[in-house]
């Protein structure tokens, strides 16, 4: 059963990145959303089946709808890597391409499926 990030998570994270003790919050209802979209279902199927989709389908929310004031490519990079680390698994990307990956998607809307095969979502050996 895949495990997932809660809003509380988001925020934790966001403050973290900040270094601050309270999150930059723009808009919760983005905050929210980012939350819920890696267990979207579709007619009763998941969205996002397996979880390199899951952890793209977040990470594409938060870093393009910028739901916080500050911090949200970094949010949404450590949140994919929490999400996958949450259910055993990895990303495998060097600091630098993970780097030109969030900067990327930030000015070119990526499709999920696109981002979920460039994210290499790995188990944990």
């Amino acid at each position: 059963m895949t495990e997932y990030l809660t809003v509380g998570d988001l925020l934790k994270v966001n403050a973290a990145v900040l270094g601050a003790e309270w999150p930059a919050i723009r808009d919760a209802g983005l905050v929210a959303a980012a939350a819920a979209r890696p267990a979207a279902t579709v007619f009763g199927e998941d969205a996002y089946p397996d979880l390199a989709g899951k952890v793209a389908a977040m990470m594409h929310s938060l870093v393009r709808s910028h739901p916080f004031l500050d911090g949200n490519k970094r949010t949404g990079w450590v949140a994919a890597r929490l999400l996958a680390r949450l259910n055993d698994h990895t990303i495998a990307l060097t600091e630098n391409e993970a780097f030109d990956l969030v900067v990327e998607l930030a000015a070119v809307d990526t499709e999920v499926p696109a981002l979920a095969k460039r994210l290499k979502v790995e188990p944990i050996t």
